[in-house]
């Protein structure tokens, strides 16, 4: 699919099934997540972006883009890959909650575009997500 999209010029974010390879890419963001949770008590998120690989079905590097999280009952860590380009979309705007992806827009200027795409309805669920629904928050 990630292939199909790239010859296609079609941009992606897909969920990313964790794994040591890329648990260990995120050490230093879930060690300073920690290191916030026990401090305040609460919650807390750190974001790492990075390129990777994986040892067979990828054919090349592609953008990953952890979410390093600690909650009361411990480490969550969450990845997505992504086509999208960091310099427009941050890591911190683009994660994986429990039940929904999340896409954080600096403002609203998207819309048209997710109108066009029938993406502008809430929680739309996406196929290709594991059925998992999408939310645009906008700054």
């Amino acid at each position: 699919m990630k292939t199909w999209c790239e010859s296609n010029e079609v941009d992606y974010l897909f969920g990313q099934a964790k794994n040591k390879r890329l648990e260990k890419l995120l050490q230093g963001e879930m060690a300073e997540a920690k290191k916030e949770f026990e401090t305040t008590g609460r919650a807390a998120r750190v974001f790492g972006d990075f390129q990777s690989q994986t040892l067979e079905s990828w054919s090349r590097e592609r953008r990953v883009v952890g979410k390093a999280e600690h909650l009361e009952k411990g480490a969550n860590p969450r990845f997505v890959v992504t086509s999208l380009s960091c310099e427009e979309y941050p890591a911190r705007t683009l994660y994986i909650e429990q039940d929904r992806i999340v896409v954080r827009f600096d403002k609203r200027t998207h819309n048209p575009i997710l109108r066009e795409a029938a993406l502008d309805q809430p929680n739309q669920k996406i196929p290709w997500l594991q059925n998992l629904p999408v939310v645009f928050k906008y700054a």
